[in-house]
């Protein structure tokens, strides 16, 4: 059974689209991250365009998935809702490699970084891209609470404050998770946003799950539905 509350999903990632196929109505077709994570979900996955003031109430959680740049009213908004004890769970990337969708600078394709930079700044976190060439720079494995997660050009944390404590540390010893407390609250962060891309994570065929590459859905599921760990 569901939980009280949502989980609300602001996101840059083509994950949500609304098609129109023939002569029929418009659509809606969510990405094979979504069908797979929306049923092992405590809380209704509500994805939304934006976030109003006191949007969020505090038996929700909250997932940035490598979000457009939000105006400064959605980021005090998601400081607040932290801050008073909600959950959160954010994926930064600092160089995405998410397929665009559109023309290469079409505004509704993916940021290629991560556009929070101001909501991290303000907790004291500095989020930096992987340095071109090295092994963190290409997909890779790592494991984490006993699952294995792929990711691609996964960024890192450079800086994290006392409250925040480090994991998932890539190949040269940066960490590319971290769990803090903000406040009352608390944040999962992952300095990469292509590990919901459904070849880094899906069995081949998709039915033969001791196939599987990875354990991402299934992890972020597990963070997601761990408010205040």
């Amino acid at each position: 059974d569901q939980q009280p509350g949502r989980t609300v999903l602001v996101t840059g990632l083509p994950l949500v689209e609304w098609a129109k196929v023939g002569a029929g109505p418009i659509g809606r077709r969510e990405d094979p991250a979504l069908i797979k994570l929306r049923p092992m979900l405590a809380r209704k996955l509500v994805p939304v365009d934006a976030l109003a003031p006191m949007a969020l109430t505090p038996a929700d959680t909250i997932m940035l998935a490598h979000p457009r740049a939000l105006p400064p009213e959605t980021l005090i908004e998601i400081d607040r809702f932290v801050r008073g004890g909600g959950h959160a769970v954010i994926l930064a990337d600092g160089l995405s490699g998410w397929p665009p969708p559109f023309a290469m600078g079409d505004p509704r394709n993916p940021p290629i970084t991560s556009l929070l930079t101001p909501l991290l700044t303000h907790w004291g976190i500095e989020l930096a891209a992987p340095t071109p060439g090295s092994t963190a720079a290409e997909t890779i494995r790592i494991t984490n609470q006993g699952a294995v997660l792929a990711m691609h050009s996964a960024g890192y944390f450079a800086t994290l404050p006392d409250n925040c404590r480090s994991a998932g540390q890539v190949a040269d010893g940066q960490p590319t998770i971290a769990r803090c407390r903000i406040g009352a609250g608390s944040a999962v962060l992952v300095g990469d946003a292509d590990l919901l891309f459904a070849p880094l994570w899906q069995s081949t065929p998709h039915w033969a799950r001791h196939l599987r590459p990875a354990d991402t859905i299934e992890w972020l599921a597990a963070e997601i539905n761990n408010a205040g760990w």
